[in-house]
C-alpha cells in the first residue's frame, strides 16, 4: 500500500495543510516557531528541477527580493536542505480574485510600478492572483517563476506560461514581448465576466486548434457590460500584436482608471472634491454637489480597498457610506422637484 509523501521539514517553521501543487513544488501553510506569524512555504524538490526550472526558480527569488509592492506577494525568506529549496512568503488567505473591475484596476496599477522597465510576468492566470485575506480585499500576484524585466527592444520565442491564458504569438512560437501580458489580462477579465475563457477546451490539441484557427475572439453582443469595458477587452484581445494595445494605450484607457489609483496624494484630491461638494450642497447646487461627491468617491473607494489598517479601513467605509447616502438624498430631492 502506497504511503502519502511526508511533509518537508523547514528549520524555524511548522508546516500545516497543503495549499497547492505544481510540476516541481508544493505550497504549504506554515507557522513561524515561537510566534503566531502565518506564512506560505513553497517547497521545491531539487531532483525534479531541470536546468530551465532551476533558472526559473532563481529568477523568481531574485525578482521577489527586488520588488516591494502592495499587490505582490512578499518574500520573507528562503533556505534549502539536501532535498528541497524553501521559499517563505506572505500568506494570502482570501483565495482568488473574482470581481472583474477591481481585478483589472489592481493588476494594471501593478504593471505601472516601474516607469522605465516593464516587468513581464508571462504566466498570468487566475491561480496566481490571490487576495490578502477575507477582510483585506487586496489583490496579490504570486509565482514569478517565468517573469523577467524586458525593454521595448527585447523579443522572445521560447514557450512560456499556461496555454489557456497565453498570447497566440507565444503558443505559435513566434516572437513576442511584454504585450503578451496584456493578452493574458484580457483573457482573465473575459473569464471573470462570462464564466469561462474564450478558448476553453477539453484538451491541448483542441486548444491549439482554436488558437491556430486565427479567428478573432467574439465578445457576446448581449453582454451586460459598459462600452468602456467592451472596448478595453477588444484592445487587449487583438490576435495581431501590431493591433493590440501597447502599454500607453493600456494605461490610458478609461476602464483602467489609473488616475484614481491609491497614492500618497489620493486623500488630498478626495478632500478637495469633498470640500467643493459640501459647499455646493449647502448652496443648493445639486448637480455640482453630486458631481463632486462622485469624484471624491473615485479616490476614496480604491483607498479603502488598499488600506491595510483595519480601523482606518472601517472609518473610510463609514465615510464612504455617508457620502453615498447623501448623494441618494440629493437625487431624491431633485426627482421630487422635477
Amino acid at each position: 500500500m502506497a504511503t502519502a509523501p511526508s511533509v518537508p521539514r523547514v528549520e524555524g517553521y511548522s508546516l500545516a495543510e497543503k495549499l497547492g501543487s505544481g510540476s516541481y513544488a508544493d505550497v504549504y501553510k506554515g507557522y513561524k516557531k515561537g510566534g503566531k506569524e502565518v506564512v506560505a512555504v513553497k517547497c521545491v524538490v531539487k531532483n525534479k528541477l531541470s536546468k530551465t526550472a532551476l533558472n526559473n526558480l532563481i529568477s523568481e527569488i531574485e525578482i521577489l527580493k527586488s520588488l516591494c509592492h502592495t499587490n505582490i506577494v512578499k518574500l520573507k525568506d528562503f533556505c534549502w536542505d539536501d532535498t528541497h529549496v524553501f521559499i517563505i512568503m506572505e500568506y494570502c488567505g482570501g483565495g482568488m480574485k473574482k470581481f472583474a473591475k477591481d481585478f483589472c484596476n489592481s493588476l494594471c496599477w501593478l504593471f505601472f510600478i516601474y516607469e522605465k522597465r516593464i516587468l513581464a510576468i508571462f504566466d498570468l492566470k487566475p491561480q496566481n492572483i490571490l487576495i490578502a485575506s477575507k477582510k483585506l480585499q487586496i489583490l496579490k500576484i504570486a509565482d514569478f517563476g517565468l517573469a523577467q524585466y524586458i525593454t521595448d527592444d527585447d523579443k522572445n520565442s521560447v514557450l512560456k506560461g499556461s496555454p489557456l491564458y497565453m498570447a497566440p504569438e507565444i503558443v505559435l512560437k513566434r516572437q513576442y514581448d511584454a504585450r503578451a501580458d496584456i493578452w493574458s489580462v484580457g483573457i482573465i477579465l473575459y473569464e471573470c465576466l462570462f464564466g469561462k475563457a474564450p478558448y476553453s477546451s477539453k484538451s491541448f490539441d483542441e486548444l491549439f486548434s482554436k488558437i491556430k484557427a486565427n479567428k478573432p475572439i467574439e465578445i457576446p453582443s448581449n453582454a451586460n457590460i459598459s462600452n468602456e469595458c467592451r472596448n478595453f477587452l477588444k484592445g487587449c484581445l487583438q490576435r495581431e500584436l501590431s493591433k493590440r494595445f501597447d502599454f500607453n494605450s493600456f494605461f490610458d484607457h478609461p476602464f483602467v482608471d489609473l488616475a484614481h489609483a491609491p497614492s500618497s496624494d489620493s486623500i488630498n484630491k478626495a478632500t478637495e472634491h469633498l470640500t467643493k461638494a459640501i459647499e455646493d450642497d449647502k448652496l443648493g447646487n445639486c448637480k455640482e454637489a453630486l458631481q463632486s461627491y462622485d469624484e471624491a468617491l473615485k479616490y476614496l473607494i480604491p483607498m479603502m480597498h488598499s488600506e491595510v489598517d483595519s480601523l482606518k479601513r472601517m472609518s473610510l467605509r463609514k465615510k464612504i457610506n455617508e457620502y453615498i447616502n447623501r448623494m441618494e438624498t440629493i437625487k431624491s430631492q431633485v426627482s421630487g422637484e422635477s
